[in-house]
């Protein structure tokens, strides 16, 4: 019997190696991992905005 790391009771070697969730948990990563650079790229964009020399604001997308 093996334990497997955040997981209740004990599994068969066959069931451990088998890793049935390890699409789901690759499609979790990859998703936060899109989330978090989607949100840098926009941190970036918004450093670089230019500001108005008259008004001292920044510039918007609009």
């Amino acid at each position: 019997m093996w334990r497997r790391l955040r997981r209740t009771g004990e599994q068969t070697l066959t069931d451990a190696l088998d890793n049935p969730d390890g699409d789901a948990l690759y499609r979790r990563q990859y998703a936060r991992a899109e989330a978090e650079d989607q949100q840098r790229r926009a941190a970036q964009r918004e450093a670089r905005r230019p500001v108005c020399k008259r008004y001292g604001r920044k510039f918007t997308d609009e």
